[in-house]
């Protein structure tokens, strides 16, 4: 509860300007996406079973955003803008110089292989490439710092049902449709049989998406406070590497014997259960042991 407050003053001070206070958490923010890196990389290892730093997965997003968002939320608000858009349009320059390559063939996991995919570090992997490159998600993970600091600097809990952020979100839903009208279109690729619709994450599609949980918020005050997502959200890294250990080592084996749509729904339902009960019970474990280590607090949430 201490260090919750702490990270709300934080926040505060960022907006009124007070510098030093910055200083002060940036640590602990440093701390965290490296934990995040790190349970990537257990990830990668373990479930994934190849070597880590391959590509981009989210989790290697996320820990590398992280100190980009915190440094950035100390510019003027109009900067951020700047930055945001830059990230965009440079994406989309990036990936009309470089080209797209969805995914390249994963390495088994070993030191000796592991060495030398480490002394021959593609940073194109990491910048345009798979799944979640730097360009453009850096530019979402920004979007997001920035919605959360005009919320802490308008003062107001219902921010996001005044006439300022619908604005926004009519602004990005416009921006978006224009985008995905007058820029080239990517070219789809198929896995499995399928074409994938989010990849490459074009610059008009991720504001398209990025509209969904601006309208979430827009709607907030019409959501129970407690409901099946948010007792899933309130543990987001427990639950997502859950999820990816069901998939590798379950359901996708399953898959690979019986594969039809209604086997596949019914699969997904038992998948979503199984992921709703280990979150209630998440959920009763924090309520009968509030003050847990902070790595513990890291993994399951609050």
């Amino acid at each position: 509860m201490t260090k919750n407050i702490a990270l709300r003053q934080w926040v505060k001070h960022i907006s009124s300007g007070k510098l030093p206070v910055i200083e002060l958490h940036t640590s602990y923010f440093l701390k965290r996406a490296l934990f995040i890196i790190a349970v990537a990389v257990c990830v990668d290892i373990f479930i994934h079973q190849r070597n880590p730093f391959q590509e981009l997965d989210v989790l290697y997003l996320i820990g590398f955003s992280m100190p980009l968002v915190i440094l950035t939320l100390r510019l003027p608000i109009y900067v951020q803008y700047g930055m945001i858009f830059f990230v965009f349009a440079f994406a989309e320059l990036a990936r009309w110089h470089f080209g797209y390559v969805p995914m390249h063939t994963s390495e088994n996991f070993g030191f000796n292989t592991l060495f030398k995919q480490l002394s021959h570090l593609d940073l194109k992997q990491w910048l345009v490439n798979g799944d979640f490159p730097l360009l453009p998600w850096a530019g979402v993970m920004l979007f997001g710092g920035l919605i959360g600091k005009l919320y802490v600097a308008s003062k107001d809990v219902c921010f996001f049902q005044k006439t300022f952020f619908f604005k926004h979100i009519i602004f990005i839903f416009s921006l978006g449709i224009l985008l995905t009208t007058i820029l080239p279109k990517p070219s789809m690729y198929v896995v499995g049989g399928y074409a994938e619709l989010f990849y490459p994450a074009s610059t008009g599609l991720l504001l398209c998406l990025i509209l969904a949980p601006m309208i979430l918020l827009f709607l907030a005050d019409h959501i129970q406070k407690r409901n099946l997502l948010a007792e899933i959200g309130r543990s987001s890294l427990a639950i997502y590497v859950l999820h990816l250990f069901l998939i590798h080592y379950v359901f996708g084996r399953l898959l690979e014997t019986v594969l039809s749509l209604q086997t596949f729904f019914l699969l997904y339902m038992a998948h979503f259960a199984i992921i709703y009960c280990f979150s209630c019970l998440l959920v009763k474990l924090k309520t009968k042991y509030p003050k847990m280590p902070t790595t513990v607090t890291w993994i399951i949430g609050t």
